[in-house]
């Protein structure tokens, strides 16, 4: 009520000087005549007669009219200058940004720390990767050494099972001179190496460049039971070419498995193309581009290789003729069961899982049925 009460006082104040004041004027401005009476200027109205009320003006009574009709309640709080307002603005959005800086900083080093982490991961299947090929590389040299030796079968034939571009022309010319047996026998070997191509990619029908698949393990496995039935023909000097088609669908395996995994830059079965990376790439490096230095030493290391297990299973098949092919199909089941192996460390399954290929990949990290990352 006080609150309501000192602006009521305030105004009937204003309004009884403003009467004064009009009344005054018009005492002034009056006419004078005889029946006119002489009339004092009235005196100013206060509620107190000991405190006498002196207005200037009409506009300092406006002035004063206004200030009286202030109803801003006693109790509310204050209205605060513009300028401080905006400066606690200021200080609420530096420090929101301040916070939001603080998040984005932990996040920022949550990621760092994961693509760290997925680096390094990347870093040890693409060297297990580098390393199986080359051990593919010396296989298939191995396999092809004893194929076109002439002493694995008792036919003494000497057919090449890795590289078939010779096969490809054979073909032709057998076409050209109407030798349809040996166009017949050469479209097989071609056959069966595309055969094995088309077992790996029909395993892996998604593979993912640089990361290891749930079938890459059985795939390899598979390529040694090739290799194992291919020696076991060889070992009983079975009638027929059959033990050179079997050792043909084994490269073709392992080649589509290596090209698959490394795009293309391990191809362990034929050199052509390993030759011709290794020749553009020196001549880069011989233009000042040094940026692939590490591509040529690994194309080396599987030209080498190759070369390696042609030499072996040039002593082998001197030796133990026919079971050269024995060591080739242990050597190739040591290849899958490292395979299976790593993954099982890499991807935190079991040897089945790994083996069997019964565990999941998914694009954020694999995801497998009975293991810790369950879902």
């Amino acid at each position: 009520m006080r609150s309501i009460r000192r602006p009521l006082l305030r105004l009937s104040l204003a309004s009884a000087a403003l009467l004064a004041g009009g009344a005054a004027d018009v005492a002034a401005f009056a006419p004078a005549g005889p029946q006119a009476a002489p009339r004092s200027p009235p005196a100013p109205f206060s509620p107190k007669a000991s405190v006498p009320i002196d207005f200037a003006s009409r506009e300092r009574c406006r002035l004063w009219t206004a200030s009286a009709l202030d109803t801003t309640p006693v109790g509310s709080p204050p209205v605060v200058p513009e300028e401080e307002e905006d400066d606690a603005v200021g200080k609420r959005e530096r420090l929101r940004r301040k916070v939001r800086s603080l998040l984005r900083r932990d996040g920022d080093a949550d990621a760092n720390s994961a693509s760290r982490g997925s680096n390094r991961r990347m870093l040890r299947q693409n060297a297990f990767a580098i390393v199986a090929g080359l051990c593919l590389s010396f296989n298939a040299g191995f396999v092809n050494g004893a194929c076109m030796s002439g002493l694995l079968h008792s036919s003494a034939a000497r057919v090449s099972v890795a590289g078939f571009t010779g096969a490809y022309t054979q073909a032709g010319l057998a076409l050209a001179t109407g030798d349809a047996a040996t166009f017949s026998f050469f479209a097989r070997m071609i056959a069966s190496f595309v055969g094995g191509s088309a077992i790996s990619g029909l395993l892996n029908p998604k593979p993912v460049p640089g990361r290891m698949g749930p079938t890459y393990g059985p795939t390899f496995l598979v390529g040694s039971l090739l290799l194992a039935a291919s020696s076991v023909l060889a070992f009983r000097s079975a009638p027929g070419l059959a033990v050179f088609h079997l050792a043909a669908a084994a490269n073709g395996l392992q080649n589509g498995m290596s090209s698959m995994y490394t795009a293309n830059l391990v191809r362990s079965c034929h050199m052509t193309g390993t030759s011709t990376d290794i020749g553009m790439l020196l001549g880069q490096i011989l233009g000042g581009n040094r940026e692939n230095a590490w591509k040529l030493l690994t194309l080396a290391g599987l030209a080498s290789s190759f070369t390696l297990g042609g030499a072996s299973s040039y002593l082998a098949v001197t030796k133990f003729r026919s079971l050269a092919l024995a060591f080739n199909a242990l050597f190739f089941l040591a290849i899958g069961a490292a395979s299976v192996a790593f993954t099982a460390i890499e991807e935190h399954v079991t040897l089945w899982q790994a083996g069997s290929g019964q565990w999941e990949q998914e694009s954020d990290g694999p995801t497998h049925p009975d293991g810790p990352n369950e879902k």
